[in-house]
């Protein structure tokens, strides 16, 4: 996207990005408050029973004129090498979508796993996962990014070598000399 830049989330954007997010809401979801983004954004994101250091990254895509135009909320485990993508909007619009990913993939560059769209319970912002339906070009975007679209309740990034590694000696198979007890 020309004219455009990923950069730290600010208190300013927060009318833009609530406009983001609430033109992907899926119907029943609650609306994003001013209060539920805030509690998005500094509290812990509930993924299954993981314990999670840190709040996440939130970076907005911005256009020439620096007005947010998608946004995207990651985070790392350290310990674990793992990565997750929490959240990601921009109207589902392909282009902003790519970006956002391609920048949170390049920020977790060091995970040996990254994960979108953990089947998580609801948040402040809604529930957790992804539903291919009502946002298919987001799911689009995964699939283009390097994430496995197969139904498991989340995405995981496949960063895979050209060649399969050799194959390895796992177990030595020899006959038994002695027979089998009958009874």
């Amino acid at each position: 996207m020309s004219g455009s830049a990923v950069r730290p989330y600010r208190p300013e954007d927060e009318p833009d990005v609530r406009q983001l997010i609430e033109a992907d809401r899926l119907p029943g979801q609650p609306c994003c408050t001013p209060q539920k983004l805030a509690a998005a954004r500094s509290g812990r994101v509930p993924v299954a029973d993981w314990t999670v250091p840190a709040r996440p990254q939130t970076r907005v895509l911005t256009d020439a004129e620096d007005c947010p135009c998608g946004i995207i909320a990651y985070l790392a485990w350290t310990d674990v090498h793992t990565g997750l993508v929490c959240r990601v909007h921009a109207r589902e619009d392909p282009p902003a979508l790519r970006a956002l990913l391609g920048h949170a993939l390049a920020a977790l560059k060091d995970c040996r796993q990254v994960d979108a769209f953990v089947d998580a319970p609801p948040g402040p912002l809604g529930p957790g996962g992804l539903p291919r339906t009502r946002r298919r070009a987001t799911h689009d975007a995964l699939l283009q990014s390097g994430f496995t679209g197969r139904r498991q309740g989340c995405y995981l990034h496949c960063a895979l070598p050209a060649e399969p590694p050799p194959a390895k000696l796992v177990a030595d198979v020899l006959p038994c000399e002695f027979p089998r007890a009958t009874g």
